[in-house]
């Protein structure tokens, strides 16, 4: 095997791992459904920088490398979806709460009268 094919090899197997982190992250946010500690800038500049990748992967015409920065987007929508997902929800929650808690408070006052 010529060094060539073993660094296109481990560049290769490093891309996918890159691609593949986010995996946990996204699995983990999912079952704690809350993304409060989750930044918004993190996965919104990672998919800028990697339509800028697929852009360049594109005019140089290198499909493999396109191919992953395509994956790349892919996960990073997912977990931007999430976080946004998860805090639109917390934040409807919480407006509905004291609607809620009020109404309550209401109904056993006029049930008491």
């Amino acid at each position: 095997m010529s060094w060539t094919e073993i660094i296109t090899v481990v560049g290769g197997s490093g891309l996918y791992l890159v691609e593949a982190s986010y995996l946990p992250q996204i699995h983990r946010l999912y079952k704690l459904k809350e993304a409060d500690e989750f930044s918004f800038l993190f996965p919104g500049l990672n998919i800028v920088g990697r339509l800028f990748g697929l852009a360049l992967s594109i005019t140089q015409h290198q499909p493999a490398f396109g191919w992953f920065f395509f994956i790349g987007i892919l996960l990073r929508s997912v977990l931007l979806g999430q976080v946004i997902y998860y805090r639109t929800k917390k934040k409807k929650q919480q407006q509905l709460a004291p609607e809620i808690a009020g109404e309550t408070v209401d109904s056993a006052v006029g049930a008491r009268i």
